[in-house]
């Protein structure tokens, strides 16, 4: 009966820890929005990994929607531009600079997205947010 019980305890202990893991990578996705509120413990690492998560979630709606997204050196004086959506061999595709900042990748590709419907897809509330701003930024046409 002893050795049941250990079973049992480690796994609950094991998904007690995955659990948590979960909930900071998520609830760290919903501070996201609320980088000019500053707290304590509150640093620009705690920005950084927060732009990481948002880059990821919007990688993985990208993945979602079939879009490749790719990372390339563009910075040159013939293509002076940092990325975005674009249509390469009848194929929609992000092309975003790579030696941009995580903040400014995540705006890029947030803009990319832009371009497409979410309004019957759940979306992270920090993930919305990003999306309808890079709408509100874009120049009306």
């Amino acid at each position: 009966m002893r050795g049941a019980r250990r079973t049992w305890s480690v796994r609950r202990s094991a998904a007690r820890a995955h659990q948590r893991r979960r909930w900071a990578f998520f609830s760290s996705l919903l501070a996201i929005g609320q980088s000019g509120k500053r707290g304590i413990g509150r640093t620009d690492d705690t920005d950084t990994m927060q732009d990481e998560a948002l880059l990821r979630v919007l990688e993985e709606l990208a993945e979602k929607l079939q879009i490749p997204v790719t990372y390339a050196a563009l910075a040159t004086e013939e293509l002076p531009g940092r990325g975005g959506m674009c249509v390469f061999r009848g194929e929609r595709r992000i092309i975003i600079e790579r030696s941009l900042g995580m903040r400014e990748k995540a705006r890029l590709l947030a803009e990319g997205l832009a371009e497409f419907d979410f309004e019957d897809v759940f979306l992270l509330p920090a993930v919305r947010e990003a999306i309808e701003r890079a709408r509100r930024a874009r120049p009306q046409s």
